[in-house]
């Protein structure tokens, strides 16, 4: 699974066949909230490990910003 971003929107793709599986676009339900990732794309293995190390999120709203590292475990490491 890959999960593919743009600054107000997200969706999980399916690596084998390409297939959207979800999609999310949060400028209607949020507004003003941006994301912003390396590469705009996180890579799941099979065993929910994320590719390439670990990357970082960035969420910025009108109320201010947070960061947090999705670590090659997969899991959600420290929020700032």
């Amino acid at each position: 699974m890959r999960v593919d971003f743009t600054p107000t929107s997200y969706e999980i793709v399916r690596e084998d066949t390409g297939d959207v599986v979800f999609q999310r676009d949060f400028s209607t339900d949020y507004p003003g909230v941006t994301v912003e990732i390396q590469n705009n794309t996180i890579t799941f293995g099979s065993t929910g490990t994320a590719g390439g190390g670990g990357k970082t999120v960035r969420v910025q709203s009108p109320a201010g910003t947070k960061s947090f590292t999705v670590v090659t475990t997969g899991r959600i490491g420290k929020i700032s």
